[in-house]
């Protein structure tokens, strides 16, 4: 369908899809962590993930500049003919999802839902210690390790190691670049479900509203 795109369930013509779920990734992920997901999807839902410039078969492309072209290019696509999208982000791609579900409302192309994991509320996200954090090697690959975002064989590899860290880098830079969080809020016409794990950072009990801009109720799930 496009570079943007991967979709790990068969194409359904628009008239026979169900359900349509558009996933977007975590800070230096890719499309690879939602394959597994087709499985659990029901009958008549398709599942697509978000590929960003510079990640998985887009690595040969330079990482996106800013936030602006990332949901200039999904908003069309993310609107296209068929049931709307169900939005999922987990970590910064919540913060995507967000920012491409207050884009599709502007476009009168309404998701279905907004599912936020793994993300405290936006306003608390310290814009200017991500982008310090990118810009510092040595802090950068502390914090991969941290994360256990690669394998260490991968990172004892200096070629593999640049790879890696290009892509973690551009996603906290994309982190750093978010809206002022006071500004555009979301306008209570799409429902919005925030999941959190028991152990994570910020407490869960900080999820029970993901972002002060966000005026549609809030469900919030926890898991162990």
């Amino acid at each position: 369908m496009t570079a943007w795109l991967r979709q790990w369930t068969p194409r359904l013509p628009d008239t026979r899809a169900d359900a349509r779920v558009l996933c977007l990734p975590y800070a230096g992920g890719g499309v690879g962590g939602y394959r597994t997901w087709a499985a659990a999807m029901p009958p008549g839902t398709e599942l697509h993930a978000v590929e960003l410039p510079g990640h998985g078969r887009r690595l040969p492309e330079p990482p996106a500049a800013g936030l602006t072209g990332i949901i200039e290019a999904l908003v069309p696509l993310a609107a296209r003919p068929g049931p709307p999208p169900i939005l999922f982000g987990h970590s910064m791609g919540a913060l995507l999802a967000y920012e491409l579900c207050r884009a599709l409302i502007a476009a009168a192309a309404l998701p279905a839902a907004l599912v936020l994991a793994a993300m405290g509320p936006a306003h608390l996200v310290d814009r200017t210690a991500q982008r310090a954090l990118a810009e510092d090697p040595d802090a950068l690959l502390a914090h991969v390790r941290d994360l256990s975002a690669a394998p260490p064989e991968v990172l004892n590899t200096s070629a593999l190691r640049a790879l890696v860290l290009r892509t973690m880098r551009a996603g906290l830079g994309l982190l750093g670049s978010f809206p002022d969080p006071s500004t555009d809020p979301l306008p209570a016409r799409t429902p919005v479900l925030a999941l959190s794990g028991r152990s994570d950072r910020p407490p869960p009990g900080r999820l029970s509203r993901p972002d002060r801009r966000i005026q549609s109720p809030v469900r919030v799930t926890q898991r162990p």
